[in-house]
């Protein structure tokens, strides 16, 4: 069975490969030279000599960039291995097909949302400035062979300087991209710091309507091995995509990706453990839609 259209056709690239160097895109500075020592310390973490920087000289918590990307390595490795010896079958055919359903993530989520997950990374390096009851991060990217220019904008209830539900909002311009864009809204996002968790709601500048909302994304991250992400596709323009979920989860030694195409009425969940690489798929219409299981050395095996 062939993998679900939103594995082909999810992506976020915002242009073709353009020659290299900016074009068209306003200069933003990276870093206020003239800003007070105190605060330059602090931007790079020197706060030891200090004695502790302030909210306004270091600047609120962003987002992980692991908010907006997934890594299913795991199962890759477990579709080129099976034991040859006479202890087992060789068949690796469960452990294969568990990797086709899941190795369109990488096009539809690591390489899709690449641009955007950049401009976050580049995010995270900068100082911003506070005023006006807003935090402000300005600063240029290079994606995909353009430069864009970033306008992330951060605000905590009651205009504070700081506090724990930061609102997020990122203005992309992109004058010599093959769809140029002037202050585009790119995404919006809220991030709890005390919860570890987030919400990313992401707009396309290449949907034709007005209407340019595309993927969302829900997410929990506690610590490497301890994280859910739900990426929700939510076009409104009739796209075969349109209402596509997918949960990946990383729970310890255990990774699990589960998919539902709304377009075919079809779920389906893979499982493996990261460390041994034995796990399982369950997927209507392949094994009799039985859970279909394979042990470390990726041979199909029956299932516990």
């Amino acid at each position: 069975m062939r993998p679900t259209s939103l594995k082909r056709r999810s992506t976020f690239r915002l242009s073709h490969r353009h020659a290299a160097g900016p074009r068209g895109v306003r200069a933003r500075p990276t870093r206020d030279l003239t800003a007070p020592a105190t605060a330059w310390l602090c931007a790079f973490g020197l706060v030891a000599a200090l004695g502790g920087c302030t909210p306004e000289e270091k600047g609120p918590e962003l987002p992980p960039e692991a908010s907006m990307t997934v890594d299913v390595s795991a199962f890759k490795a477990g579709a080129a291995s099976g034991k040859t010896d006479g202890t087992g079958t060789g068949d690796t055919s469960h452990a294969a097909n568990a990797w086709t359903r899941v190795a369109w993530l990488n096009t539809a989520v690591v390489v899709g949302l690449a641009a955007p997950r950049l401009a976050l990374r580049a995010a995270l390096s900068q100082r911003p400035s506070f005023a006006n009851g807003a935090w402000n991060w300005l600063f240029n990217v290079k994606a995909g062979g353009d430069t864009l220019a970033a306008d992330l904008t951060g605000r905590f209830g009651n205009n504070a300087v700081s506090g724990s539900d930061l609102d997020l909002e990122m203005r992309l311009t992109c004058t010599g991209c093959k769809v140029p864009t002037d202050n585009f809204l790119w995404y919006t996002g809220r991030f709890d710091s005390g919860a570890r968790s987030g919400q990313w709601q992401l707009f396309h500048p290449d949907i034709a309507q007005d209407d340019k909302t595309f993927v969302h994304i829900a997410w929990e991250i506690t610590d490497p091995t301890h994280k859910t992400l739900t990426f929700t596709n939510k076009r409104t323009d009739g796209h075969a995509d349109a209402g596509d979920v997918i949960q990946y989860l990383r729970d310890g030694d255990a990774l699990s990706v589960t998919v539902h195409d709304a377009d075919k009425a079809l779920d389906y969940t893979a499982e493996i453990s990261v460390a041994t690489g034995a796990g399982w798929l369950q997927v209507p219409g392949y094994n009799k839609g039985e859970k279909a299981c394979w042990d470390s050395e990726r041979v199909n095996t029956p299932c516990p």
